[in-house]
């Protein structure tokens, strides 16, 4: 009985990590996807006085971009809105008892018209986000916002990569890089130049025989 308890506590893991992983793949489509947002979309993004869940309210926005069927990849699941208000110090991250984590709305939120419900659910107690008035305008007002989103060690990262890595090289930009290498230029200044990596840099000049791997000494000029 306990093997049969331990398994099942195993699959449900592994199951859990799964559903993870599919979620975060398609958040990840939503937050490159570029919405048309315009008056059109957020008008037909319907608000009332009655306090409305998160799920409700992602249904909504994905009516107003026409959005139904829920294997569309630009489909906006409750966990990209869910994020952006942590992102933002709308909700803070708990943990309970037996250290499972949980966010539950902060005190920002509540002023702002955003509540939590304790709910059950097929993996457990879960806390359910609610939007009174208030919280439904704020969604609406900050609509793009969530949707081009990223967290910020992603947007981090992202902003800090070269503008041009992984791009094929211009025949010009490919005889300039030759030209400023053989006058005697760095690899780091011409990867700033050429707003690359030092790896990028170096990988392009050994394809046109100017720079050889020396497994001692790193990388040298081939000679002349």
């Amino acid at each position: 009985m306990k093997l049969l308890m331990a398994d099942e506590k195993f699959l449900n893991t592994i199951c859990g990590t799964m559903k993870r992983n599919v979620l975060q793949s398609k958040e990840r489509m939503v937050m490159d996807k570029n919405y048309e947002m315009d008056e059109g979309v957020l008008g037909r993004i319907l608000i009332t006085d009655s306090t409305e869940s998160l799920r409700n309210m992602t249904v909504r926005i994905n009516e107003a971009f026409g959005l139904l069927n829920q294997e569309d990849p630009a489909y906006v699941r409750p966990r990209v809105v869910k994020r952006w208000l942590l992102e933002r110090g709308f909700l803070i991250k708990s943990a309970d008892k037996d250290g499972k984590s949980f966010s539950e709305p902060a005190e920002s939120a509540l002023e702002a018209g955003i509540s939590g419900e304790m709910r059950h659910g097929r993996y457990g107690d879960y806390i359910e986000l609610m939007f009174d008035r208030r919280g439904q305008l704020l969604l609406r007002e900050h609509l793009s916002d969530i949707l081009s989103w990223r967290p910020a060690a992603e947007a981090k990262t992202k902003a800090s990569r070269p503008p041009n890595q992984g791009k094929p090289w211009a025949q010009d930009a490919d005889d300039l890089l030759k030209s400023r290498f053989l006058g005697g230029a760095s690899i780091s200044d011409l990867a700033l130049e050429f707003g690359r990596t030092n790896r990028g840099i170096q990988a392009r000049l050994i394809k046109h025989g100017l720079l050889e791997e020396n497994g001692t000494t790193g990388f040298e000029k081939t000679a002349s």
